[in-house]
């Protein structure tokens, strides 16, 4: 089940206002303990992010629930690769862009032509500082309530 993020994005963009898509981003291994995989889903609508979801998965296979929604671009890679854009080192990215350690599916001209805008909203939403946040967050939201 996909959980609202509560995770500060500036909506703007520079972004057209024709711009409009769905983007899933997999964190592999964002658990610091045990093994979850973290699924986070972008929704950007006349170029503005309108919502980030996210869901924890053991496989590291694309869930269900994200495909279902037919996003654009799905971007695949380790917490460690994703990090790096936290720590400004878009090169280090690059080159394990570079090398497959992202995994990108979907539309690859899509892709291809909005890397910049894709990475920045990733930056300017600071999700590659929160992981922890965010993984904590989706545990809370899907604890099992006692109605005792």
């Amino acid at each position: 089940m996909l959980t609202d993020l509560q995770v500060d994005c500036p909506p703007e963009l520079l972004a057209p206002t024709s711009f409009n898509s769905t983007l899933a981003v997999g964190v592999l291994h964002a658990a610091r303990r045990g093994t979850a995989n973290l699924w986070i889903v972008i929704n950007i609508v006349k170029g503005r992010v309108v919502s980030l979801t996210g869901m924890l998965g053991e496989d590291e296979i694309v869930p269900d629930t994200i495909s279902a929604l037919n996003p654009d671009v799905v971007a695949v890679a380790d917490r460690i690769v994703w990090r790096m854009l936290h720590a400004g080192d878009r090169d280090s990215f690059y080159k394990n862009l570079e090398a497959g350690e992202v995994k990108i599916s979907g539309d690859f001209r899509f892709f291809g032509r909005y890397t910049m805008l894709l990475i920045e909203i990733t930056e300017r939403a600071e999700l590659w500082g929160k992981i922890d946040r965010i993984v904590a967050q989706i545990i809370e939201a899907n604890k099992p309530t006692d109605n005792a």
